[in-house]
């Protein structure tokens, strides 16, 4: 019996052992989760106590939104930093945090985020805004302008004007012109390639708003602290940052490829959902292939490239090939080499879509042959031109593929 007794003492204590061990192991592991999840609740109550005794120092912080960068390079949105205001309410803030009055500060050039660009590129003639059907409120800055048309005050006279959506800006035209700026009304119209002798055009398009004013919070209802918005309710951060995640994927993925991520080095667009910072793809996507990068390198898989052969619309007489541009686009055109367009290929023949033509056009490839959106001159391998001549119509379209230099 003292024998058996002794027999039940030691399985229980090695019992015990095993199950503290278990324990510990769990909450190690709990540890180690919670250290890896930078959006966990001990992450931001720490980064709190922290921003706390250090004086409400604003810092980057994951859940605020981040910096939106468009398919250019441009940053659309600048990126939010998280901060505590005076009353203790966690938000968010497009500018820059006052440590001492906690208090967030958006330059008004901040408010309507940047000006895009795209250089060598304008807008049809059709959708300009003429000097004399501009309001009156805005004649200080047209004469700020007509005194200096640099791209500053082009933009400055841009922004003041409800209509106007984009300016194309020049440092110098022909002989007897220089530094000017059309107007445009029409954010819709394809970008056309300029093809002026002596021109220099760049095309800046204006931004929207930043939403919410450059302010988020992380409930709903919250006063907008600013004054003289008293009376509005600052938008959820989760809101600000899908919408900013949507935007870029809608302008910048292909429909195959919805999901977007970013960080400071690089663009993607994921198959099924990204990391959760929101700075790359998920493992598998990336395992399986099913991601592409924007401005790719490294023979990854180029976003631009599939979002043009995805979106292309073909003649009904046509299939949709991937095509490689080879030796007689690369001689005439050297930025065609290693370039992959969409192709509608068919027994009587082939072209590109219009807006593959477009997208080329502003690589410098094809510049030399007639722009899709000119309707009084066609190209017989873009697909309006080709149309045309299956139509019986051959008028005015040109039958050369490549125009020599």
């Amino acid at each position: 019996m003292k024998y058996a007794f002794f027999d039940i003492n030691i399985k229980r204590g090695w019992f015990s052992i095993a199950l503290f061990g278990a324990l510990a192991a769990l909450v190690l592991l709990i540890c180690y989760a919670l250290s890896r999840q930078t959006t966990s609740p001990l992450v931001s109550v720490t980064q709190g106590f922290a921003d706390l005794f250090e004086g409400f120092v604003s810092t980057t912080s994951p859940q605020c939104p981040k910096a939106v960068v468009d398919v250019y390079g441009n940053q659309v949105v600048p990126p939010y930093k998280f901060y505590t205001d005076a009353k203790g309410e966690s938000l968010c803030c497009a500018g820059t945090v006052n440590p001492l009055t906690h208090t967030c500060t958006i330059p008004d050039s901040k408010l309507t985020g940047a000006y895009t660009s795209r250089p060598k590129m304008i807008l049809g003639w059709h959708t300009r805004i003429d000097y004399d059907t501009m309001p009156a409120s805005a004649k200080p800055l047209i004469d700020r302008f007509k005194q200096n048309k640099d791209v500053a005050s082009a933009q400055a006279l841009c922004s003041a004007l409800p209509n106007c959506t984009a300016v194309a800006h020049w440092a110098d035209h022909y002989s007897n012109t220089r530094n000017d700026a059309i107007f445009y009304n029409s954010p819709t119209s394809s970008p056309i390639q300029n093809n002026f002798n002596g021109g220099s055009f760049t095309l800046y398009v204006r931004p929207s708003p930043l939403e919410g004013q450059g302010m988020c919070a992380f409930r709903p209802g919250v006063p907008d602290p600013r004054p003289g918005k008293k009376n509005n309710t600052l938008p959820l951060c989760t809101s600000v940052a899908d919408n900013a995640v949507a935007f870029s994927g809608a302008n910048v993925c292909p429909p195959s490829l919805p999901k977007y991520g970013a960080s400071t080095t690089q663009q993607s667009c994921c198959k099924t959902a990204t990391n959760i910072d929101g700075t790359d793809c998920i493992t598998t996507d990336l395992q399986n292939g099913s991601f592409c990068r924007v401005n790719a390198k490294n023979g990854e898989p180029d976003c631009t490239a599939m979002r043009s052969y995805e979106k292309a619309v073909c003649p009904p007489s046509l299939q949709k090939i991937s095509y490689q541009l080879g030796s007689a686009e690369s001689k005439a055109y050297p930025a065609a080499n290693g370039l992959r367009a969409p192709l509608c290929f068919g027994i009587q023949g082939s072209c590109f879509p219009d807006e593959t033509v477009l997208d080329l056009q502003s690589k410098n490839v094809f510049t030399r042959e007639p722009n899709p959106n000119n309707t009084s001159k066609r190209w017989k391998y873009a697909c309006g031109g080709y149309t045309q001549l299956m139509k019986g119509d051959p008028a005015n379209v040109q039958m050369t593929y490549v125009t020599p230099a």
